[in-house]
């Protein structure tokens, strides 16, 4: 810690200002410790969950796709490329669904033409189907 403290003050700090820094950050430097290491354990114990809590959690996660199947509705699915799977696996959970990539960036007005020009050819198509 002390070494972090001296390679990162600025350059103009005079100084007798740097060692009184280092003295303090020595002076409490047990307790400094005492705290990273509560707070990593404390931050640790969250995390682990017993395994039936997780895999609660796991099932509750997913069953909006499970819900996706009983749907008579066409979906629509606006995602951007880099996540075109996740828009993947929505077309196949659901009976009628429509996938619109996007690059993932958004102008002032809305999504870029290409997208929007998409989001509308999409759209029409469900409807044909609701028809």
């Amino acid at each position: 810690m002390i070494n972090v403290l001296r390679q990162t003050t600025r350059p103009d700090l005079p100084p007798a200002e740097l060692e009184l820094a280092v003295q303090i950050a020595t002076d409490h430097a047990a307790d400094v410790r005492a705290e990273l290491l509560a707070f990593a354990a404390a931050d640790a114990a969250e995390r682990e969950l017993p395994d039936d809590v997780q895999l609660a959690q796991l099932h509750a996660r997913g069953r909006w796709l499970d819900q996706l199947a009983g749907l008579t509705v066409p979906v629509m699915t606006v995602i951007p490329a880099p996540m075109r799977p996740y828009g993947l696996t929505v077309s196949r959970y659901a009976a009628e669904a429509e996938i619109v990539i996007t690059d993932g960036t958004i102008q002032a007005g809305g999504a870029q033409p290409a997208a929007r020009d998409q989001a509308a050819a999409a759209i029409e198509r469900m409807l044909d189907r609701l028809r």
